[in-house]
């Protein structure tokens, strides 16, 4: 199908925009292996059934450890704790939260998911 010039010179620059990203891409992974390497929650983390890539996602999700005063603070950060309706003498809970960040929660319940599916509790009955 002939082009025309401006279409031919559209069609050079997407071209060149792409050679560019994907050289791009190559460095930003390349880089990303080699911290990752190097970083020792990554390898204890994925050494975890269901974590693989998503450690990296969890990792830039969570940041640094400390700054989260216990466990519980974390829990509730990735919107992972039980909802409570506490009145008078009756606590009820319910399902998670989702009040936290979308991305960390994403990550957590599909490791956990991989994790129940490929590593049983009690094997097979």
């Amino acid at each position: 199908m002939p082009l025309g010039k401006l279409e031919k010179v559209n069609l050079q620059s997407d071209l060149e925009t792409l050679r560019f990203a994907e050289d791009q891409l190559v460095r930003i992974t390349s880089t990303m292996k080699e911290l990752a390497a190097k970083d020792e929650r990554v390898i204890r983390l994925i050494q975890l059934p269901g974590f693989g890539i998503t450690t990296l996602t969890l990792i830039a999700a969570i940041g640094e450890i400390t700054r989260f005063e216990d466990a519980k603070h974390l829990v509730g950060y990735a919107g992972l704790g039980a909802r409570i309706h506490d009145s008078g003498l009756t606590t009820r809970t319910g399902k998670i939260t989702k009040a936290g960040r979308k991305d960390m929660r994403a990550v957590l319940v599909e490791a956990a998911q991989v994790a129940a599916n490929t590593h049983p509790i009690g094997g097979p009955n």
